[in-house]
């Protein structure tokens, strides 16, 4: 009797221990595998990010063979490009929230959804055209064997959405396997 009563304590806080150990969110990924709703809160400080260019400008440097005034080119251009995601970021944000609110007000119109889908799809586009430019911009300072090394190098990276978030939904979780796209399956459009 007991020996039954200890063994069955001994299980009790063996689970205990377990649970305690498995809810620990230093798990998989960059974020602990915690819900992407949780993410706004940890965003990369301005300094970790100047310094994460820093080191990333200093491997492309080295890699590409880049001159001096082809660096100073490459940094202007990603601080233009830095300033614009941030207020792109913003209004990104303010039309996501306007959307959901339309989208789960009861008294909404299809016109009013439409709406604040287009608004939000526009902005999409404008990010995505961005960033095409951006490339493009930054391919027109390099040599023709400099941009070569750069589309081996972005080739090997591969698509590193998957990194972000994964088909949990977590941040960090990076379990998408190759090929696949992270974030929302089968074109679903944005989460309401």
């Amino acid at each position: 009797m007991k020996r039954t009563i200890l063994f069955g304590l001994l299980i009790v806080g063996l689970l205990l221990a377990g649970t305690h150990v498995f809810g620990w969110s230093g798990g998989p990924g960059m974020r602990g595998g915690q819900d992407c709703s949780q993410r706004g809160a940890q965003r990369m400080s301005d300094q970790d990010w100047q310094q994460r260019q820093q080191e990333q400008q200093q491997r492309m440097a080295v890699i590409l063979d880049l001159s001096e005034e082809q660096q100073q080119q490459l940094q202007t251009l990603r601080e233009e490009r830095r300033e614009k995601q941030q207020s792109l970021r913003t209004e990104m944000q303010a039309s996501r929230e306007k959307l959901h609110e339309v989208a789960r007000a009861n008294d909404a119109d299809e016109a009013s959804i439409r709406a604040a889908v287009q608004e939000h799809a526009e902005l999409k586009t404008r990010k995505m055209v961005d960033g095409a430019n951006h490339r493009r911009q930054m391919a027109a300072v390099l040599t023709p064997e400099q941009q070569q090394k750069f589309e081996q190098m972005r080739e090997l990276k591969g698509d590193n959405s998957c990194g972000m978030r994964g088909q949990s939904g977590k941040c960090g979780a990076g379990d998408c396997t190759p090929g696949e796209k992270s974030g929302r399956r089968g074109g679903q459009g944005p989460r309401i």
